[in-house]
């Protein structure tokens, strides 16, 4: 954002900075269309949009398999999940 809009300039955003949350969301919106009485639980935008704060470098932690499973099987994005 700007500071004398506080619009987003697209242009000159680094995406980098919320590739898992885009990836969560593609690979998310992709089994939603794919799977057969799947649907989208309250919850899930909680869980979802918490990725946003995720970073290139950070670790994220979900005990939730469906977001898990998102993460751990996606090799562009894997790297993001922590393991104890």
């Amino acid at each position: 954002m700007t500071e004398k809009n506080d619009k987003i300039e697209y242009d000159h955003f680094n995406w980098k900075l919320v590739e898992l949350f885009l990836s969560v969301t593609e690979n998310f919106f992709k089994h939603l269309e794919t799977s057969k009485g799947m649907k989208i639980h309250p919850n899930d935008t909680t869980d979802w949009m918490n990725m946003l704060y995720v970073e290139p470098g950070d670790l994220y932690l979900t005990f939730e398999d469906k977001w898990k499973n998102y993460i751990i099987n996606d090799e562009r994005i894997s790297h993001y999940y922590y393991v104890k």
